[in-house]
C-alpha cells in the first residue's frame, strides 16, 4: 500500500516484484477495510475513524496521520506494484504494512476511490478520484483538517454483481468490521478506533486512546475480564514481547477467539508454535486442576517486535502467518513469559528445530 510516512512512490525493483510475487484480492467489504487501516497505521496515524454504509455501498476511512504528497496523490498512487517502503527489511519482516504496492490498485478495479489528504506541515489540500485504475481527477480544495488522510470507497464491487448482492449490513458483516477494528486496536493501543454503521442508530465502537494494553483489553472486553488478566514483558537481543495472560486460577473461554498474537503489528493467524507452546502449557495446567468441561482456552494478547531477519511474514486472508528462520529466541522468549504465570513448570511442549522453522 502507498499511503506512508516516506516521501516519494517509486515502483519496486523487478527482482523484489518477482520475489513477493504478490497480488492484493479483496473479496469482501472486511478485507477492503483491512487495507485500508493498515494504509493509516503505516501513515503514523493516532486517529482512525470508519463510516460505513453497506447498503448503499459506501465505506470512509479518515485518519490524522502524515498524509500523501500532491505529487504521489496526483501521480502513481494507484499503479501497481508503486510504494514508498523500498528497503528489503520491510519487506521481509513486515515492519511496515504497506510494502506490496498492490493494495490501492485492486480496490480501484472494484469501486471508485475518492482520496483526500493534506501531509503533515503542507499548507494545501488535495482530492484525487479513481475508478477502475483510471485517475478522473486531481485538485487542491478547501483545507478542512490539519493534516491526515480520508479515502471514500463508493459503488464497491460494480464490477462484480454476485458480490454485490451480498453486499448489506447484516448484523455478521457489520460484527466482522468490528472485530477487525478490535484486532487492530490491541495491535495500536496509542491509537483512537470509531466504527459508525449507517443502518445503525448508535455507534458499534469507540475507543479512546490508551497508554497501556491493559486499559486497551478494558476498553474492549470489560473491567471483569482485565481483572483476570496479568501483563508481562520480556526482552532479548532481537526479539521483545508484550502480553496479557490468563491468570492460573482464571476462568477459560469455550473457544480461541480471545487470543490474539501479533509480530510487528500484524495478526498472526492460530496454528502458528507460538500459539501451540502457550496453548500446551495451559492445557498441561487445566488438566492438572481436573477441568473436564469445555471451557478449556485461555484468553491472551501477545505482541511480538522482531529486528529483521528473524521473522518472515506472510499477508493472507485478514492477517499473516509468521516464519522463525531461527526459532530458538523466539521459543525462549515465550518460555520466560510463560514461567511468570506457571513457576513450576520447567517443561514446555517440545518443538522440533526442523519443524519450528517453517511453521506458521
Amino acid at each position: 500500500m502507498q499511503h506512508a510516512a516516506s516521501a516519494e512512490i517509486r515502483p519496486l525493483a523487478k527482482g523484489v516484484r518477482t520475489r513477493l510475487r504478490s497480488e492484493v484480492h479483496i473479496p469482501s467489504v472486511a478485507h477492503l477495510l483491512f487495507e485500508l487501516v493498515a494504509n493509516s497505521m503505516d501513515a503514523h496515524a493516532t486517529s482512525v475513524r470508519v463510516r460505513s454504509h453497506l447498503a448503499a455501498h459506501r465505506l470512509e476511512v479518515a485518519d490524522n496521520g502524515d498524509g500523501i504528497l500532491a505529487e504521489n496523490l496526483c501521480g502513481s498512487l494507484t499503479k501497481r506494484s508503486y510504494t514508498t517502503k523500498h528497503s528489503s527489511s520491510s519487506q521481509a519482516s513486515g515492519s511496515s504494512h504497506g510494502y506490496r504496492g498492490e493494495a490501492l490498485a485492486s480496490i480501484c478495479t472494484l469501486a471508485q476511490i475518492k482520496i483526500t489528504s493534506r501531509r503533515r506541515h503542507a499548507t494545501r489540500t488535495y482530492c484525487a478520484v479513481f475508478r477502475g485504475n483510471r485517475q478522473l481527477s486531481c485538485a487542491p480544495v478547501p483545507n478542512l483538517f490539519s493534516h491526515g488522510t480520508v479515502i471514500e470507497v463508493s459503488d464497491i464491487f460494480y464490477c462484480v454483481p454476485v458480490k454485490r448482492k451480498f453486499l448489506r449490513a447484516t448484523g455478521r458483516q457489520v460484527e466482522t468490521l468490528r472485530q477487525l477494528l478490535q484486532s487492530w486496536a490491541l495491535a495500536y493501543p496509542a491509537c483512537a478506533f470509531s466504527l459508525d454503521e449507517e443502518s445503525y442508530s448508535h455507534s458499534l465502537l469507540n475507543l479512546s486512546s490508551s497508554t497501556s494494553l491493559r486499559d486497551r483489553f478494558e476498553q474492549i472486553f470489560g473491567a471483569s475480564k482485565a481483572s483476570s488478566m496479568q501483563e508481562i514483558h520480556v526482552e532479548s537481543s532481537n526479539l521483545s514481547a508484550t502480553g496479557l495472560f490468563l491468570l492460573r486460577d482464571g476462568t477459560p473461554h469455550t473457544s480461541k477467539a480471545l487470543q490474539f498474537l501479533f509480530v510487528n503489528g500484524w495478526r498472526v493467524q492460530t496454528g502458528c508454535i507460538v500459539n501451540e507452546i502457550i496453548n500446551g502449557t495451559y492445557a498441561k495446567h487445566y488438566r492438572k486442576m481436573g477441568l473436564q468441561h469445555r471451557a478449556r482456552h485461555p484468553t491472551y494478547v501477545l505482541q511480538l517486535s522482531c529486528s529483521p531477519g528473524n521473522c518472515e511474514l506472510l499477508l493472507c486472508d485478514l492477517g499473516c502467518e509468521v516464519l522463525f528462520p531461527q526459532p530458538a529466541e523466539v521459543l525462549s522468549v515465550v518460555a520466560h513469559l510463560l514461567a511468570h504465570l506457571f513457576p513450576s513448570t520447567h517443561t514446555l511442549p517440545s518443538v522440533s528445530s526442523s519443524s519450528s522453522s517453517s511453521s506458521s
